[in-house]
């Protein structure tokens, strides 16, 4: 053996299980620094705001302004640079506010490390790990910092973050394989390491130095916006070139027919919706993590309000993941105490209530007979192998699933029947079952064929009982149309009862329940044709978790999966929503895109309700923002065609968009998730962005306003001949119809009218201060100079309510009747 290593192996293990100071720790802390690469680059307040000029609206606008200048228009100039300034700074807000939200929540996930410090072993945030700590390893973890294996169980490490090689590494310690770098993944077995290099100073850090960061990639419905905008500005961008040739060939005034055409193609291209999605996403997320769910990824918070499935783990998620040994049959009442206190490494609620059990009884003290019966072997739990076996001076002692041990065991097949019959009793009662063993005689190395020697020791039945309101959560998932799948490596019996508990009876267990062996046998048509009809899958393998999901996704199913272990990661990659618990392994946190934080059921419905509301935020926008689309350029083609003045200014488009408008628009990326949004089926994945309905809508609300609007203005026009007053009168009715019908844009199925709709109060703050410009720009001398406009009496004021009452009216009754049509019609 290498003498260099030997000696650092020995110094180490003096000190192995007691580990660093508090005190030492900090003083190296501040030596070293943080154990942290280099944070990413986040985005500046002067990088969003110059971003903000980057678009084909402030481009066509800083031009009209430019052109104006040069014709000396310096008041529609003034109005235009006002009209950029106010459109910047509102796509600043919103974008800044949302990456200072996704920024923070990017932060709450930490990685931590099992580290022995003052004598005892505790969690810490891997960024204080310093040289010489003693961290704990296990299957799944990230290796939180260079250094070496000091003791090693089965330890096998992933290496090809920095090799490229995927095929696990097995590491020793009295050995030269016992370097262990940052960033490499626990794949099994347990281990001990002591840190050497930390932060830049370790192999990842230094290969961090070298490589730029990667940029975020837009999600899918990013993209989807951007290119539906893309596709409406070219559209409107054409018609307003035909607007103003158009004028020119009705006589029109050049350089109003400019201004017209520049201002009526910025209010129409609907730039504010790639925006606004990042604001929805941002506020769903927010409004997520104050439920207890965590995303690590904004594509998962479109995905969730389409999800049709959920397989959760029973154990944790179901229940409280809560442990204690209730029940006990054994036949050696030494052996299996010892066994419950040597097979165990503390690290799940299960090996604790064992510790808590023996540690209960008179006469017997955990802590002693460990330290008097050392390690000389260990084989890990394992999902397939489903037992953990430990070698010491006095024997062999085993823990597992007592289908497993009972195999392994020498006993007669009467007796082994006899057994399965009491652990059935057991996991009737919804209890867990855990059996030990013990195989007597010195054993250095555990082999296969040392266990098939196994002496079977006893039962245990283990509590845990169900969460609080998970019951509720189920059936609120089931009304919803989300169909729940409990996937567990308990005895069947044991899942079973505790899904009656919650609410999910086994009423056809041919149908209904699927063990692995079965799972196994099954070709991939075969558990696609059973899947829709099976709730509970038990005895399953991480596997097997990966089949269940493939399965549901060949019917069709958009699949949400939880899970925590390392072996359970290709699973979660694979499902459409992957969901771990909080104390999930670092490898299976880092492939998920959804963290419970309270290791909830009720988490994941809540989280899917919220991506419904994330949805509907998002058509709410959409609806509102199409639907004032239109209406100035049907306005302005209806008054050329029948040869009429312009009924619309530049500067009256200009400040109707951008500045009555702006804000009930931002309003909505924040309005409350309807409370019956549960009671619908998920939508389609695959369904448009916009839908027929919403087609319907946006025509029937651009072309009623802009009719009735352009019937007032002939009348206006026709009656007095005072172009100013006409003009006063439309540029009052567009602006504040829209202010009045974006109530009916929060709902596209539910009236406007509905007490069920929960109120928002940011949405109504918006609405008074858009009317309360409105108002300014009538009554103030100074804005009556800039827009041409004229003060309305209240005659004036009762024709402008009557169109909006009336634009209301049609939208509702067509939100009444659509649905009855649809039915008609199929």
């Amino acid at each position: 053996m290498n003498a260099i290593v030997s000696q650092e192996i020995s110094r180490y293990t003096v000190f192995m299980h007691t580990g660093l100071t508090s005190e030492e720790a900090a003083k190296r802390l501040a030596t070293h620094g943080k154990n942290a690469l280099a944070p990413p680059k986040r985005p500046t307040g002067f990088a969003i705001f110059v971003s903000q000029l980057k678009s084909p609206m402030v481009y066509i606008l800083l031009t009209a302004a430019a052109v104006t200048f040069v014709l000396r228009e310096s008041l529609d100039t003034a109005v235009i640079m006002i009209a950029v300034i106010v459109n910047t700074g509102l796509g600043f807000l919103q974008e800044y506010k949302a990456e200072r939200t996704l920024w923070a929540l990017k932060q709450l996930i930490t990685p931590t490390a099992r580290v022995s410090r003052d004598g005892a072993i505790s969690v810490i945030p891997a960024e204080t790990l310093v040289p010489d700590d003693v961290v704990h390893l296990s299957p799944g973890d990230k290796i939180p910092a260079d250094g070496m294996a000091v003791e090693a169980a089965h330890l096998y490490i992933n290496e090809a973050i920095l090799t490229g090689e995927s095929t696990p590494v097995e590491k020793l310690p009295d050995k030269d394989q016992n370097a262990l770098s940052m960033g490499t993944t626990v794949v099994s077995g347990r281990g001990v390491m002591t840190v050497t290099h930390t932060g830049p100073q370790t192999s990842l850090g230094k290969l961090a130095q070298t490589i730029g960061e990667t940029p975020e990639t837009e999600t899918p419905l990013q993209h989807a916006l951007s290119s539906l905008s893309r596709q409406l500005g070219s559209i409107v961008i054409v018609l307003c070139i035909a607007v103003f040739l158009l004028g020119i060939l009705f006589g029109e005034n050049l350089r109003s027919m400019f201004v017209t055409s520049v201002a009526i193609a910025v209010s129409a291209i609907p730039e504010g919706l790639v925006v606004s999605l990042t604001v929805i996403l941002a506020v769903g997320m927010q409004r997520m993590m104050r439920r207890k769910a965590l995303l690590r990824k904004l594509v998962a918070a479109e995905t969730l309000g389409s999800v049709t499935a959920i397989c959760v783990d029973k154990t944790g998620t179901i229940t409280q993941g809560v442990m204690r040994v209730v029940e006990s049959a054994y036949a050696d009442k030494t052996e299996t105490f010892r066994a419950a206190i040597l097979a165990n490494n503390l690290e799940d609620p299960m090996e604790v209530a064992l510790w808590e059990w023996a540690q209960a009884q008179d006469s017997i003290d955990p802590e002693r007979i460990t330290g008097a019966n050392p390690r000389h072997d260990e084989i890990p739990f394992d999902g397939v192998r489903k037992y953990m076996a430990v070698a010491t001076h006095n024997g062999v002692y085993v823990k597992g699933a007592p289908e497993v041990l009972l195999s392994l065991s020498h006993l007669s097949p009467k007796v082994q029947t006899e057994w399965l019959g009491s652990v059935k009793k057991i996991a009737g009662r919804g209890l867990r079952t855990l059996a030990l063993g013990y195989i007597p005689g010195r054993v250095k190395k555990i082999s296969p064929q040392t266990l098939n020697k196994l002496t079977f020791l006893g039962v245990l039945g283990i509590a845990d009982p169900v969460r609080t309101g998970v019951k509720e959560a189920i059936k609120e998932a089931i009304q919803a149309g989300v169909t729940v799948k409990i996937i567990t490596g308990d005895f069947r019996d044991t899942a079973a009862a505790v899904m009656r508990e919650v609410g999910l009876p086994i009423t056809n267990p041919r149908q209904q329940i699927v063990e692995g062996k079965e799972l196994s046998a099954l070709t991939d048509n075969q558990l696609r044709e059973k899947i829709k009809d099976v709730l509970l899958f038990c005895r399953v393998t991480p596997a097997h978790k990966l089949a269940i999901v493939r399965a549901l996704q060949a019917t069709g199913e958009v699949v949400a999966m939880t899970g925590d272990g390392v072996n359970d990661a290709m699973a979660l990659k694979s499902a459409d929503i992957g969901i771990v618990v909080s104390g999930a392994s670092d490898i299976a946190r880092e492939t998920a895109d959804m963290v419970l934080l309270d290791s909830n059921f009720r988490t994941i419905t809540a989280a899917v309700e919220e991506g419904r509301g994330i949805f509907a935020n998002l058509r709410k926008v959409i609806l509102y923002l199409l639907s004032d689309v239109f209406v100035e350029i049907l306005l302005i083609a209806a008054a050329m065609l029948v040869r009429l003045p312009l009924p619309l200014t530049a500067r009256q488009i200009l400040w109707i968009n951008l500045i009555d408008d702006g804000l009930p628009n931002l309003a909505l990326t924040i309005d409350p998730t309807d409370p019956e949004i549960m009671r619908s089926g998920p939508r389609d994945k695959y369904a448009p962005i916009v839908s027929r309905t919403m087609k319907i809508l946006i025509a029937l609300i651009s072309v009623v306003t802009a009719a009735l609007t352009f019937a007032v203005y002939v009348w206006a026009y026709k009656t007095t001949g005072d172009l100013h007053f006409a003009q006063t009168m439309t540029f009052t009715i567009v602006g504040v119809s829209s202010l009045m019908y974006i109530f009916s844009c929060r709902s596209l199925e539910r009236s406007v009218f509905s007490r069920a709709l929960p109120t928002n109060p940011w949405l109504w703050a918006a609405v008074v201060i858009g009317f309360a410009l409105q108002l300014f720009a009538l009554y103030h001398p100074w804005a009556q100079r800039i827009f041409n406009t004229y003060p309305l009496g209240l005659a004036e004021w009762i024709v402008v309510a009557s169109v909006g009452i009336l634009v209301i009216g049609i939208i509702e009754t067509a939100k009444l009747v659509a649905p009855k049509l649809r039915k008609l019609i199929r």
